[in-house]
């Protein structure tokens, strides 16, 4: 709970003594002077909000945060009876007057109740904000968190994805310069694509679909016909989301961990239907698969965990299957 007093508070005190002051006035014969009325609500004014400040800023932080109810609770009762008594001495003084009680135990319970009475409707008012503002808090931070996460997990595709791009760009110069030119430019292309969507948790489904095919292209021109991806369309696109890059990383995954030639190529196909990004792709792994650093299935796993309750679906038998859930929003 955030115990600090803030500005929405000040509000919360002065609507609440906005409405309690006119009817504290109400039923006093102002025939007689505006004393009495004036200095009973000034003593109700002063001692409501010192209840107030005790038990929310003092008691509340002392024993709440370490789960001791009953001690709070025991605390509160003893401090508004201690503090009634006062104000019952308060209007005995400036009323030149006695209140006459029979026994100690009708003393001390006309106080609890005469605390309870004047500050118990403002007390409880308070402390249901102050939970309230604790919760929208931690909301607030779980979302922050949630953002830095996301941030953090995509910031690790970059750097893998440059490397291996970057020894083809080597490659290609040396064997066949046009080809090269062509390719650094749809490299640049990508890299746009991944610098518009640096900030995004998720896009749209249709531009990681065109950016997809931009990265096939480097593929086909690393590999020629070893690999072969199909790519089908079985539903409209509109309105549909995907984190960014996650299409990237399955199709790189395919090639990261599977040998394949032009007399026995790796199919990948990737489908499309209105619940799912379905990828499929045949299964013969390399004998010296390159390890894993942190930016293939697992971080996909983390960057859905943070955005749906849908997860990434995997099988694999003589088919590598993942299927991907499509976002249709996020909060």
């Amino acid at each position: 709970m955030n115990f600090k007093f803030t500005k929405g508070d000040l509000i919360l005190l002065l609507v609440f003594f906005t409405c309690a002051i006119p009817i504290s006035f109400y039923g006093y014969d102002f025939e007689k002077g505006w004393f009495d009325p004036l200095m009973d609500t000034s003593i109700y004014i002063v001692f409501t909000l010192v209840s107030l400040y005790i038990i929310v800023y003092l008691l509340f932080p002392l024993f709440f945060p370490k789960k001791r109810i009953v001690l709070l609770f025991l605390s509160i009762i003893v401090f508004l009876t201690v503090l009634g008594m006062a104000e019952i001495y308060c209007y005995i003084v400036l009323a030149n007057d006695r209140y006459l009680f029979t026994s100690w135990v009708r003393v001390l319970m006309y106080s609890l109740n005469s605390s309870l009475e004047n500050s118990g409707i403002l007390l409880g008012i308070f402390l249901g904000k102050k939970f309230f503002d604790a919760q929208l808090d931690l909301e607030k931070k779980d979302k922050e968190k949630k953002v830095n996460e996301l941030r953090l997990l995509k910031s690790q595709l970059d750097p893998h994805f440059l490397f291996n791009n970057l020894n083809s760009v080597d490659s290609l110069i040396d064997s066949n310069p046009e080809v090269a030119k062509k390719y650094i430019n749809r490299l640049s292309k990508l890299y746009r694509y991944l610098i518009q969507t640096k900030d995004d948790e998720v896009v749209a489904l249709e531009d990681e679909l065109n950016f997809a095919e931009d990265y096939i292209y480097l593929l086909e021109q690393r590999y020629g016909k070893a690999y072969q991806f199909i790519i089908k369309t079985e539903t409209k696109l509109d309105d549909k989301l995907i984190p960014p890059g996650a299409l990237q990383t399955l199709i790189e995954n395919v090639v990261k961990h599977n040998i394949g030639n032009e007399n026995h190529p790796i199919v990948m196909s990737l489908t499309v239907n209105d619940k799912e990004v379905l990828i499929k792709n045949n299964v013969k792994l390399k004998v010296n698969r390159t390890n894993s650093n942190g930016t293939g299935i697992e971080n996909l796993r983390a960057r859905y965990k943070l955005l749906t309750d849908d997860k990434v679906s995997i099988q694999s038998n003589n088919e590598f299957i993942v299927s991907l859930p499509i976002i249709k929003s996020i909060d």
